[in-house]
């Protein structure tokens, strides 16, 4: 049978180990200081970031549109709003947009239209112009040609996003210079 002992403590005294309170305040102040330093520069791509990936979903919900009155030969249009149910006579669109497929009226949402997607607005920091309040693509994919421009607004470099729609219906996303 195996006996475990017990090492008696030789009686030597060990420091304690850890910062004091005056070391951890430095380190903290040293800390604030340098994320000061750091935090206005990672603004710019943050910015480029939401940017992007709004115009992304413009250009999305705009090719979402040409590919639905392609596949049901129907037309299908995009337009403005700022209640998600019905289309303003605005071209900001940073209220947010409407992917439906047309009935009667085209280009406005009316009781005979199927929405097929809602977008929210974007954030108010940026502005969404285009020089329509709607585009529609035909059952051959065709539209009206037309540039919406997406800028925050402490534009610098190359943040500015144009969402483009050729007369063809090809829809392309170009980062400009503001």
């Amino acid at each position: 049978m195996l006996a475990f002992h017990r090492r008696a403590t030789q009686g030597c005294v060990r420091a304690e180990r850890g910062f004091t309170l005056l070391e951890l305040i430095v380190t903290i102040a040293i800390a604030a200081i340098l994320l000061g330093i750091a935090l206005p520069s990672f603004r710019g791509p943050l910015d480029n970031n939401r940017v992007a990936g709004k115009a992304s979903e413009l250009a999305g919900a705009l090719s979402v549109a040409r590919a639905e009155a392609l596949s049901r030969g129907r037309t299908v249009s995009v337009c403005a709003s700022a209640d998600g149910t019905s289309c303003s006579a605005s071209t900001a669109w940073g209220a947010g947009w409407i992917v439906f497929v047309d009935g009667s009226v085209i280009g406005k949402v009316d009781g005979t239209d199927v929405v097929l997607r809602v977008s929210p607005a974007i954030d108010a920091k940026d502005a969404l112009n285009a020089s329509v309040s709607a585009v529609s693509f035909s059952a051959q994919g065709m539209a009206g040609a037309t540039t919406f421009t997406l800028k925050p607004q402490s534009c610098s470099a190359n943040q500015r996003r144009d969402i483009v729609v050729a007369a063809t219906g090809k829809v392309s996303l170009r980062q400009v210079a503001c």
